[in-house]
């Protein structure tokens, strides 16, 4: 995520860096998989939607909520915590965005990984593969009912397999927490590690 190249330079050095870059380069590298799946498989949201933002917050990963607080900090300009401590609790997603226009997720760079998952990839059923269309959408010319194996494009991206290559990110591990939770702490640990480092050359010295 280009947007977050300067703090990854800046976190050079850092378990944060790292493990905040190894993320970021992964997300890049999979998008194109569920572009191409859905352009195929011919599967598209409605516009506007966010329905399915509206009854569900993502557990997420270290990596997820690191990148979730990088994003909305560095780039956005906003310090959640307020926001995650307000929201904890709740059923709706504290970055889904009712009054957006053009979209509802005002993080969607950033989004979790089982948000980019969620209508765009396959699963592993006793039957094979399958996709399900998205039970708050009945318009069958945004997305089929039913895709099995066979009607799939070649080469799908499969949910269970994007899971297991996302634990396995260097600093990243299968332990989840609330997403509000998850974020006010990795927020909380990038601030301090920020504090703790040199002023770039272009930042005057406060002193």
């Amino acid at each position: 995520m280009k947007e977050l190249d300067d703090i990854i330079m800046r976190l050079e050095d850092t378990s944060l860096g790292t493990q905040l870059a190894a993320i970021s380069s992964y997300y890049d590298s999979i998008e194109h998989a569920f572009d191409d799946f859905t352009q195929k498989a011919h599967i598209s949201c409605p516009h506007d939607c966010g329905e399915c933002c509206k009854g569900f917050t993502p557990p997420v990963t270290s990596s997820e909520a690191l990148i979730i607080a990088a994003y909305t900090y560095f780039v956005q300009g906003r310090d959640v915590r307020p926001l995650m401590s307000f929201t904890k609790g709740s059923i709706q997603c504290p970055f889904c965005d009712l009054s957006r226009e053009g979209g509802k997720c005002s993080i969607y760079k950033a989004r979790p990984l089982l948000c980019r998952l969620f209508g765009a990839s396959a699963t592993r059923t006793k039957r094979g593969l399958e996709f399900r269309r998205c039970s708050k959408l009945n318009d069958l010319s945004l997305m089929p009912e039913l895709l099995t194996e066979e009607d799939m494009p070649e080469n799908p991206p499969i949910m269970d397999l994007f899971g297991l290559h996302l634990e396995s990110l260097e600093g990243n591990s299968a332990d989840t927490l609330p997403m509000q939770e998850g974020v006010e702490n990795a927020l909380n640990k990038l601030l301090m590690i920020i504090s703790l480092l040199p002023l770039p050359p272009d930042v005057p010295n406060a002193s």
